[in-house]
Formats: structure tokens, sequence, C-alpha cells
């Protein structure tokens, strides 16, 4: 078994690399992050490297040319003040060897040129890596969003569940109180029964030779025990009615509620003017730039809540829901709110037109105090 800690690294890799193609994963998709910004650090060497080699082999080409260039000059000036009879055989060596020179310049040429498309070829490779490796960085990315996504849905589900749960236990809470006062009447019509069942036995045993008076006994029983069964269907029905009514009651209180909440904080607003107004410490009176803004919002609010009356008790209306001495007395809540809210719609616009007016002309709030003092 090897030890070299390198050749395990490198087996463990290995590995993970034929797992992750058994189960049909891209190699590019398991490399962590270390791996990429190292394959992006390759990268930028290659370039650099390549970018050098690239100017080498264009600096040895000129080079190249220049010299040969320069040998076929000096052979040409040769020739030109040469004996040709005479120094032919020494020409021709002199010409051989610019030959094999330029031959083995040319080859070098060849082989840079070979170097650089190969630099070039492992340059495209390391791209097409760059660029698997930012394909890998961006589905990171959008799983993660994915799954913050997915997290996020999660908490507002349990949130979902935990109150759908608590409203369970809640009406089951109901349920079984009003099935305790059932069993209880039940319970208690057994209890008659059975003491019925009782005397009969007693009146058998004192004369069984009285057959008549067992018949009678008999219906007597089968009157109560149809009676009971009656008044328990009877009871029954009415706490279901019961039931019924309060939670059409509740549906209906709860707009009503909330329209008073409102009102009382229009009124706060305006009693809150007005104490500023009649208070002989405080010189000013100072009110909140979105007065108009603050009370519009709760008016709004308010009227909101009594359509949702008027909308609660048609839908109870549609599903039959009788109509009680309660439903009345919520009618006029409702009539009394919608005049209130009338009215709370005037006194918000002479406020804000007394305001205004007050704004521009600031000793009226002297004349008033004057005149409140008056009266005091």
């Amino acid at each position: 078994m090897s030890t070299d800690p390198r050749q395990v690294l490198q087996e463990r890799v290995a590995a993970i690399l034929v797992d992750a193609e058994e189960q049909g994963i891209e190699q590019r998709d398991i490399l962590p992050l270390q791996v990429h910004g190292h394959f992006r650090n390759l990268l930028r060497i290659a370039n650099n490297r390549i970018s050098a080699l690239e100017d080498e082999a264009e600096e040895m080409k000129k080079k190249k040319d220049l010299g040969l260039e320069d040998k076929l000059n000096q052979a040409q000036r040769k020739l030109e003040t040469m004996d040709i009879p005479e120094d032919s055989k020494q020409l021709q060596v002199q010409l051989d060897l610019t030959k094999q020179s330029a031959d083995f310049y040319r080859g070098l040429m060849n082989q840079a040129e070979e170097r650089a498309t190969m630099y070039q070829e492992k340059w495209q490779e390391i791209l097409r890596k760059q660029t698997a490796a930012e394909e890998a960085d961006k589905r990171i990315d959008r799983l993660e969003t994915e799954n913050r996504e997915l997290q996020q849905s999660k908490t507002m589900i349990s949130e979902e569940m935990r109150k759908m749960k608590d409203l369970y236990g809640n009406l089951r809470k109901k349920d079984l109180a009003a099935i305790e006062q059932k069993e209880e009447r039940l319970m208690a019509s057994e209890r008659q029964l059975k003491e019925l069942t009782i005397k009969l036995e007693e009146l058998e045993k004192e004369n069984s030779a009285v057959e008549g008076q067992y018949q009678v006994v008999m219906s007597s029983l089968d009157a109560v025990v149809t009676e009971t069964t009656n008044d328990l269907n009877t009871t029954k029905e009415h706490a279901r009615a019961v039931q019924q009514q309060q939670s059409s009651t509740f549906s209906e209180i709860q707009p009503l509620r909330k329209f008073y909440s409102h009102a009382n904080d229009i009124l706060s607003i305006y009693q809150g003017i007005f104490k500023q107004l009649l208070n002989d410490i405080e010189p000013d009176v100072t009110f909140s730039s979105d007065f108009c803004e603050m009370v519009t919002a709760r008016l709004q609010a308010a009227s909101g809540e009594c359509e949702a009356f008027l909308t609660v008790r048609a839908l109870l209306t549609d599903e039959g829901v009788s109509e009680t001495e309660h439903s009345e007395q919520l009618d006029d809540l409702a009539k009394t709110a919608q005049h209130m809210h009338k009215s709370l719609e005037l006194i918000g616009e002479d406020v804000a037109h007394f305001l205004w007016a007050l704004q521009r002309r600031p000793y009226l709030r002297k004349l008033i105090r004057m005149k409140f003092s008056v009266l005091r």
C-alpha cells in the first residue's frame, strides 16, 4: 500500500471523479472554488507565457531575416568584385554554407512556429476550462439563490402550519367541550333509564302475575326513552344553533370593534390639537405636517370596517343564519358607526380648514384663548 501523501490524495480525487461520472455529473460541477481559482491563475500565467513566446518568435524571425539578408548582400558584393574563373570554388563553398545557414534558421523558425501553435492550442484549452469554471460559478450562485428562496418558503410554510395548528387546537377544545356536555346529558339519560329499569324489576318481583301492569310499565318506559331521545336530539340541535349564532356574532363584532378603535384614534388626534389650542402654557399650536394624510388613512380604514361588517352580514344571510336580538343590536351599532364616520369626516375637513386658517393668521389663537378665558 502506497504511503506517499500526494499519491493517496490523487487516488481519492480519482475515486470522486469516477463516482461523479457514474452518477452522470460533469467533473467541472464538483470542483471546489479553490480549484477554479487555481485554474484561473494557471490561465493568467499561460497567457503571459504565450505572449512572451510569440514576441520571442517574432524577434527571432526578424533577426534571421536580417542575418540572411546581410549574408546574401555580402555574397552578392563578393560576386561583383571577385574574379569568377579563379574563385569559383571558394564562391561555391560560401554559397553552400549560406544555404545550410538559411536551412538551419528556417528549421528554427518552423520549430518556433510549432511551439507557438502548441502554446496557442494550450491557451485555447485553458480558455475552455476557464469558461467551464465561470459557468460552474454561475451555477453555484444560481443554486445558492434558489436555496435561499427555498429556505424562505420553508420558513413561511412552517409559520402557516403553526398558525393552522393553533387554530385547529382552539377549535378542537371547543368541540371537546361541546361533546363533554352532550355526553353528560346522555349519561344522565342512561342513569334515568337504569333507574326506570330497576323500578320495573322491582314491580316484576312484587307482582309477577300482573301481566297487564307489566305491559303498562313497559309502554311507559318506551315513552320515557323516546322522550329522552327527542330531548337529546333537541338539545344537540339547540347547541349547534347557539354555536352558529356565537360564531356569526363574533364575526360581525370584529369589524365594529376595529371601527371604533380607528374612531378613537381620530378623536385623539382632534383632542390633541384643541388641547394645544386652549393651553395657556404652550405659545404655539404644533401639529404634524401630514395631519390630513393621517386622518384620511384612519377614516378610510374605519370605512373599510363598516363595509366588512355589511359583507359578513350578507354572507351569513346567504348561509341561512337566523337573525336574533343580538343581530338587531349589531345592526344598530353598525348604523351608529356609519353616522359617526360621516361626522368624523366633516369634523376632519373643518379641523383641516381651521389649521390652515390658523397657519395663515396666527393671531386667531390669541383671540380664541381670550374668549375661552372669559367663558371660564
